[in-house]
Order: C-alpha cells, then sequence, then structure tokens
C-alpha cells in the first residue's frame, strides 16, 4: 500500500470518526475529553451547520455584510459548531442567535453533510432541515446581515455563496454526502 493511499484511508477514518460523533449527538468531543497525543493526529476539521428552511416552496436565505468572508452573497443561516455541541445543538444557538427563532430538537433533521477542503483548512457542514418553528425570521445581527428574504426555490438569487447552491441543490435531489475542493 503506498503512503498515499495509507494517509487517504487514515483521513477518511478519521473524517468518519468525527461525522458519526457530529450526528449521533456525542457530547464528547471536546478537547479537554480527548487524549492530547489522539488530538494531536485527528485532522483538524472545521465543523459548520446550515439552515435549510423552506416555507411554501421557498428558501430563507441571509446575504452576508461586513464579516470579510462571502460578503453580499446570499447563505443559509449558518455558523460553526462550538466544543460540545451537535450539529442539531449548534442550530438551534445559531438560528436563535440570527433570525431570532426558536426551535425544537425533534423537529430537525439532518439531510446533507459535505466536506470542504479548502486552501488553508479542511470543513464538515451539516445542512439541517426544520420542519416546525416558532416566531417570525428576522435580523438580528444588523452588523453581519443587511438582508434576509424567502426566495422560490426554483428562483434563487444568482448571488449565493457557491457550495451553499450546490448543497441546496444535492439536498432537492436527495443525495446526502457530497465533497468539494478548492475555494468557493
Amino acid at each position: 500500500m503506498s503512503v498515499g493511499i495509507a494517509f487517504a484511508n487514515m483521513a477518511m477514518y478519521h473524517h468518519t470518526l468525527l461525522l458519526t460523533m457530529l450526528l449521533s449527538g456525542r457530547r464528547q468531543w471536546r478537547k479537554e475529553a480527548i487524549d492530547k497525543d489522539d488530538f494531536m493526529r485527528v485532522p483538524h476539521l472545521i465543523p459548520e451547520t446550515h439552515l435549510y428552511l423552506v416555507q411554501d416552496r421557498a428558501l430563507l436565505l441571509m446575504r452576508r455584510c461586513n464579516t470579510g468572508y462571502q460578503d453580499g452573497r446570499y447563505g443559509l443561516v449558518a455558523g460553526h459548531v462550538e466544543p460540545g455541541e451537535d450539529f442539531v445543538d449548534a442550530m438551534i444557538r445559531e438560528t436563535r442567535e440570527e433570525v431570532g427563532l426558536t426551535l425544537a430538537p425533534d423537529a430537525l433533521e439532518i439531510v446533507h453533510v459535505m466536506y470542504r477542503l479548502k486552501t488553508g483548512d479542511e470543513r464538515i457542514a451539516g445542512f439541517v432541515r426544520v420542519r416546525d418553528w416558532q416566531g417570525e425570521p428576522r435580523i438580528m445581527e444588523p452588523d453581519k446581515c443587511d438582508d434576509l428574504q424567502w426566495f422560490p426555490l426554483h428562483a434563487l438569487p444568482e448571488n449565493m455563496i457557491p457550495y451553499v447552491r450546490q448543497c441546496v441543490t444535492y439536498i432537492r435531489q436527495g443525495i446526502f454526502y457530497s465533497q468539494r475542493y478548492g475555494d468557493d
């Protein structure tokens, strides 16, 4: 077995382990709960979560501003998974912080996972569909978002974050997992 294949197999094992922990809701992936030597062997992925919120065949999108990343483009309500959280916990927190909606854990379903390798980091993104929520979406962080709209699924805006657009397409096609390489 070549070194490249061995490394790829090891990386896939660690990605699968991290994905399993995030999807299962285990709370034990905190840095302090992982042996230091094991932590140094695990590739450092940045987990993020995205809200796939559809109402009357329209998708809720927010336009980023003043963040330094994809400003002027539309994306889903999203954020990083913090230590001790899984995709669902992070989605509940981020949704409340960004658009003021209250979500119940049993109303959420992970519908897509994307592994992204881009210049400088590796990311794993969980896309979460919500069946029910409380409240009306509104901009809660005007310093990071300057527009919040429902867009018909058949007429999404041109200025959408590319990998988010790709994942929305995959979700609509029933594809659960994808990979993307290169900058967005």
